[in-house]
């Protein structure tokens, strides 16, 4: 079952309902349960979620050999440059903002 769903996912890019499917429910961040903004809403997925993600992260990591040991300030710079570079020689350019203070 998790092979043809892999290979599936892989080869057509389609998943089913089983798979995004996820019950989310709420856990305290500290132990006021008292108050609604020490909850956090968490996502549980499925066994085939995780193990999907875990294989798609191992696959990506080898290309990202390039992230190790940089600062999250390289991505600001990155950014001004990648913006000038389009500027000067007329090219359209998209940029994809994350924020990664929710990450930690």
């Amino acid at each position: 079952m998790f092979l043809l769903a892999f290979q599936t996912i892989f080869s057509l890019g389609l998943t089913s309902d089983v798979i995004n499917k996820g019950m989310i429910t709420l856990i305290s961040k500290s132990e006021d349960h008292s108050k609604l903004g020490n909850w956090r809403p968490i996502t549980l997925l499925g066994s085939i979620y995780n193990f999907f993600a875990e294989i798609l992260a191992r696959k990506i990591q080898v290309h990202l050999h390039f992230m190790m040991g940089r600062s999250i300030m390289d991505n600001n710079f990155l950014a001004q440059e990648s913006l000038e570079w389009a500027v000067e020689n007329g090219h359209d350019l998209i940029m994809l903002l994350l924020d990664f203070e929710k990450n930690f």
